[in-house]
């Protein structure tokens, strides 16, 4: 959540709502009771429903309205909502799905896994440091040494060269 103060009101009325914190998880935590403590904590949940989300959310409101809004483009559940989605193919659920994920921002949630991915290989998944102050201070240090070597080669220097006790293989980078 934001620390930042809210906005004072303005001519026009009262300060706009200060947006909700995201939370992007996989589709492994499309349960009622995720979709229960994201409403009860306040921030926004960012989890595709399963992809055999019948419209039947046993019990779960907030989960049922997830479903609608990323499946069907529904903003509001109605009756005419659900004989609309009970119709709707595959193929349109799939399209709205794909549109959901650019506009709520789950996308760049690929990014983000794609990065510690990257940093895992280059780095090793493990830290060597046995405190948690130190093994902070490893990682910081690891993620720093990252961004140089990006930073370098947005500079031009070659590919192929990596530092000495990196771990990095010629040819592989952070990025």
């Amino acid at each position: 959540m934001s620390n930042a103060k809210p906005a004072p009101p303005t001519e026009d009325g009262p300060a706009p709502a200060e947006p909700k914190a995201k939370v992007c998880l996989g589709a492994a935590y499309d349960s009622k009771e995720s979709h229960g403590l994201f409403d009860e904590h306040g921030v926004e949940g960012l989890v595709p429903v399963r992809r055999n989300f019948s419209g039947n959310a046993g019990g779960s409101m907030d989960r049922k309205e997830a479903g609608f809004r990323q499946l069907g483009g529904f903003d509001k559940i109605d009756r005419g909502a659900q004989q609309k989605f009970a119709r709707m193919s595959a193929e349109e659920k799939t399209a709205n799905r794909g549109a959901w994920m650019r506009e709520s921002g789950y996308s760049q949630r690929q990014s983000v896994e794609g990065s510690f991915s990257t940093f895992k290989r280059v780095f090793g998944e493990s830290v060597m440091s046995r405190n948690w102050q130190n093994a902070a201070s490893e990682v910081t240090t690891k993620a720093a040494i990252c961004t140089m070597i990006d930073m370098a080669r947005k500079q031009g220097c070659p590919r192929e060269t990596a530092p000495a006790g990196s771990g990095e293989r010629a040819g592989e980078g952070c990025g």
